[in-house]
């Protein structure tokens, strides 16, 4: 099982931004001499989530620079807010300059005010047909051989990419899926699997099933690839832990407590209800390693997206936090998950 750090490059809106990606880019290295496989970035556009970075290959290429080893990319690019040539240009071209590290993953997802701040207007239906067409687009340029594409809401005369990124691309390529319908999409073209934390396990389950059948069906030869999402912090023992994220889980309680899963439902209890419900781990080492080992055996995961920096939780505390990951939660998984 691979770990990845993925990071939503949050700040407040006062916070300049070089400050954020410094912040950020100290974790990437972090990450590296950590041994971590990936470092994944989320797209936000004018402070959405309060996120400062709306170009994600930008900083892949930043983090590429920075590190010799680690893979680079996004969780995730929002597909539909872009050309897909544009898309399919700018990841070769972080691929040629990283050495083969770029590791990208797309959504169909973006919040209303940012879709129609590009113009557009996503139905679930033509959210779903264009990411879909879109997709296939960025897969089909990043062959390397000449190609054209007609579609609904994409036409493409024959063009040659330039440049050509890794052959093996596409193995390092990742879908987010939310649905069973986009988890199909992924694994009818060979791409991995990106699932949510907030996502109940046996929603997830389905969505997993789902994903792997269709990637049976289409043939592809790999061990198909999912990644489980976990929003989480590592404290020295389970008490301190609870005390250093009592001021992080109630706004992450708030942002999810308007859905109609949700709205019905009495207040959590504690913060352990709450941090239940938003799919937010902490606790010992011991404590994070034995939840995740738990979520790989019911899900069979073979990769882990996880979040580390929250608001409310310093930056000397979240590089204690990622220490105590990569030295002491990851290889407790490992050793779980492959019976040593």
């Amino acid at each position: 099982m691979q770990f990845a750090l993925m990071d939503h490059v949050e700040g407040n809106a006062d916070t300049p931004s070089a400050e954020v990606f410094a912040e950020v880019l100290s974790l990437v290295e972090a990450a590296e001499d950590l041994g971590l496989a990936a470092v994944w970035f989320a797209e936000h556009h004018f402070g959405v989530h309060r996120g400062h970075l709306p170009a994600t290959p930008l900083l892949a290429l930043a983090a590429g620079q920075r590190t010799r080893r680690i893979a680079v990319g996004s969780a995730i690019i929002c597909l539909n807010l872009h050309h897909p040539l544009a898309v399919a240009e700018q990841v070769a071209t972080v691929d040629v300059l990283t050495g083969g590290r770029a590791s990208f993953g797309f959504g169909s997802g973006c919040t209303p005010p940012e879709a129609a701040a590009f113009g557009l207007t996503l139905t679930d239906e033509v959210r779903r047909e264009r990411f879909a067409e879109a997709l296939d687009v960025v897969l089909g340029l990043w062959r390397g051989t000449p190609f054209a594409f007609d579609g609904r809401y994409f036409q493409l005369p024959t063009v040659t990419l330039r440049p050509a990124p890794s052959s093996d691309l596409r193995t390092r390529t990742w879908a987010a899926a939310n649905s069973v319908e986009s988890a199909v999409l992924a694994g009818e073209r060979g791409v991995g699997l990106m699932t949510s934390r907030e996502r109940p396990p046996n929603h997830l389950q389905e969505i997993v099933a789902a994903y792997r059948s269709a990637w049976e069906r289409a043939g592809w030869t790999e061990t198909p690839p999912v990644s489980g999402g976990f929003g989480l912090y590592v404290g020295a023992d389970d008490r301190s832990a609870e005390i250093e994220v009592a001021a992080t889980i109630p706004p992450l309680w708030e942002k999810v407590a308007v859905r109609p899963e949700w709205r019905a439902a009495p207040a959590p209890a504690s913060t352990a209800e709450a941090a239940r419900r938003v799919g937010f781990l902490y606790g010992s080492p011991e404590t994070v390693a034995q939840a995740i080992a738990v979520r790989q055996r019911v899900l069979s995961l073979t990769h882990a997206h996880v979040q580390v920096r929250w608001p409310g939780i310093g930056p000397s505390q979240t590089r204690a936090c990622l220490r105590r990951l990569g030295r002491e939660v990851i290889p407790h998984v490992q050793a779980a998950t492959t019976g040593d």
